[in-house]
């Protein structure tokens, strides 16, 4: 058997794979104009495209953590960066919106597929600390999400839409090269995957606690993302260059939060730091969102990509450390319901602005991160109850 490959060089492949993920993450709404014009979109229609999207996200998250299991997660990282590439190239033809939707549909599963598979790969090479290791790895979602709208994006004055594409299709290419160099290491499971153990995973309380927290997490980053900007606009009556402006300092908080939480988790405990992450941000959004006053609520903003920063890496590492026999799986489905709360929340706060004003919808952002540090206490009572015990 050829030796495989060290892990330094693997954890490079799997940052690669996260920064393909961060460049594509934001892309779509970066080229809605010149889809919309080119495919003749309708509002309806466009918003169909980030449906379409969201369940490629979701499907490819069911199916993706099981083959690591079974399979290994080399073929889930090359299936991902080709699924991603070859989206790319044929979003350059695709000119009416079904063909447009079934692209973004396969974008959104090689997207979901790389996040898996990145996840996974850190999370069993560092397993005494994936923790830490995992939040240096979602660093680089921050870098990558920063390479559209500022370095690649311009592309389009100059090069058109293609060439956008053109150097998304390279960034994602050198992925999948790296993918294909490397040696993995064979799947943890020797005995192969099973269904049953599988449903019994998703019935144990450690797993939806954890869930939960990925659903929530993500539906209010992504809420920020959906409704910062609008908000800033509505509430303070900043222009839109400043409210994109804090939207951009929120990405760099988070990033920053990152690189933090990856020295700290190095000191401190996994399930204490989370709690201490979601409690400070449930503080921080609570300002954002509910005091009147500009500097108070950007400060708050700010302050939340810092403190929540933690919670999706965090909480993916301690469903490896829980689940370790079948951490693709459990990292899959944990994912699955990341990806679930990026559908659910945004809309939900549109809903409820739509009825009651954007200042009451938005007010379910912090409700959400008060619930949000209710289910880490209770993982953090959990974790002491089972220590003390042992």
């Amino acid at each position: 058997m050829k030796k495989v490959s060290s892990q330094y060089v693997l954890a490079g492949v799997a940052c690669a794979s996260i920064l393909v993920w961060g460049s594509i993450a934001t892309l779509l709404g970066s080229i809605l104009p010149s889809l919309s014009t080119r495919a003749d979109l309708s509002v309806t229609q466009a918003g169909h495209i980030f449906l379409a999207n969201g369940f490629g996200l979701v499907v490819a998250s069911l199916i993706a953590g099981p083959l690591i299991d079974i399979w290994g997660k080399k073929g889930v990282l090359l299936g991902g960066a080709g699924l991603v590439a070859a989206s790319l190239l044929l979003f350059d033809w695709a000119v009416t919106p079904l063909t447009v939707m079934a692209f973004a549909f396969t974008l959104g599963a090689g997207g979901s597929a790389l996040v898996i598979g990145a996840n996974a790969v850190v999370s069993d090479l560092f397993a005494e600390k994936r923790e830490a290791a995992l939040n240096l790895l979602n660093f680089f979602f921050g870098v990558g999400a920063f390479v559209t709208p500022f370095a690649i994006v311009p592309l389009e004055r100059t090069g058109g839409l293609r060439a956008v594409l053109a150097a998304l299709v390279v960034i994602a290419t050198v992925s999948l090269v790296l993918s294909a160099a490397v040696r993995f290491p064979p799947p943890l499971r020797s005995g192969g995957w099973s269904f049953a153990e599988a449903a019994t995973l998703v019935r144990r309380s450690r797993f939806l606690q954890l869930g939960a927290i990925l659903f929530l997490y993500v539906g209010i980053e992504a809420s920020i993302w959906s409704w910062q900007v609008t908000f800033l606009i509505e509430r303070f009556g900043v222009d839109r260059y400043m409210a994109a402006r804090v939207l951009s300092g929120f990405a760099i908080t988070l990033m920053i939060g990152r690189l933090l939480s990856n020295r700290i988790l190095l000191v401190w405990g996994p399930v204490p730091v989370l709690l201490a992450s979601t409690a400070a941000g449930a503080v921080s959004l609570g300002l954002a969102y509910n005091v009147g006053h500009l500097g108070v609520s950007v400060g708050g903003f700010l302050a939340t990509g810092l403190f929540l920063a933690s919670v999706f890496p965090t909480g993916v590492g301690l469903l490896g450390r829980n689940f370790p026999q079948l951490s693709g799986t459990a990292t899959g489905l944990g994912i699955t319901c990341a990806w679930l709360g990026a559908m659910v929340v945004p809309p939900a706060i549109g809903y409820v602005a739509a009825e009651y004003g954007l200042q009451t919808g938005v007010r379910l952002i912090s409700l959400a991160a008060v619930v949000l540090c209710l289910l880490s206490a209770a993982v953090y009572w959990q974790h002491k109850t089972s220590a003390s015990k042992s």
